[in-house]
């Protein structure tokens, strides 16, 4: 409360420095010596928030990759249904799968599918041997009717 005696909150003492006492005889001085001091050499290092470099622009997938493993997948389906779309699907998977596997070990840095590559060429395969399979059993059947 400010009674007009002093400061605020003051009984009045202390006279007209508004309730505190007078400043230091020999003022404040100096500020201490020391602070900061000099930066480390070399700056300060990376900035640890800093977004980082660019990402890297030449892995992708090759594309032949992806078409021999649909046509790899294709062929099986294919060699249970009608055995006449079986047999040019699962050829076509197992070359478009060793060129896709060829280019990929071309180019390493580039292009990336190895696995898409190798599926293509073992559903293929399968392709072909179920397909050889159902050939022989149709032939073998029909043989033992004549008998």
């Amino acid at each position: 409360m400010n009674d007009g005696t002093g400061g605020w909150g003051q009984n009045g003492s202390g006279g007209s420095g508004g309730g505190y006492g007078p400043p230091p005889a020999g003022g404040f001085g100096a500020p201490p010596a020391g602070g900061y001091g000099a930066p480390p050499p070399g700056g300060y290092g990376p900035n640890p928030y800093a977004a980082p470099g660019p990402m890297p622009v030449g892995q992708r997938t090759d594309p032949m990759a992806s078409v021999a493993m649909a046509l790899g997948l294709a062929s099986v389906v294919g060699s249970f249904c009608c055995s006449f779309f079986g047999i040019p699907l699962s050829f076509a998977a197992v070359t478009v799968g060793l060129l896709s596997l060829s280019n990929i070990n071309k180019r390493p840095l580039e292009l990336t599918g190895r696995g898409m590559a190798i599926t293509g060429i073992a559903t293929g395969s399968l392709g072909i041997i179920l397909l050889i399979l159902m050939i022989v059993i149709g032939f073998g059947g029909s043989f033992l009717r004549h008998l």
